[in-house]
């Protein structure tokens, strides 16, 4: 049996360094869809969702005006809303 003493000096080793990996090739995804569904009223909502503007201008009007409005939201619903997030969190916790 051969006993060595603890400070026994070791050669130090290499570790190789990672290989890099190369930016993940994207993959052309065709489009495809699976909207097979055709009534009248279906192609109705589709043609008034397609004619609707992506922005609405009255609904940013209306958001800005609440967000200038120190009294927006009312403090009743601020109360709901906390007392909602105390009951949930009490029933994750398990109370």
């Amino acid at each position: 049996m051969e006993i060595r003493p603890q400070n026994e000096i070791l050669a130090p080793v290499a570790i190789p360094p990672k290989p890099q990996q190369a930016a993940p090739t994207p993959i052309a995804i065709r489009e495809t869809t699976n909207d097979t569904f055709r009534t009248p009223l279906a192609q109705r909502l589709r043609a008034a969702f397609q004619a609707a503007p992506e922005v609405r201008d009255e609904a940013v009007a209306h958001g800005r005006v609440l967000a200038t409005d120190p009294q927006y939201p009312p403090m009743e619903r601020l109360n709901a809303m906390a007392e909602l997030l105390v009951l949930g969190a009490s029933r994750a916790a398990g109370e």
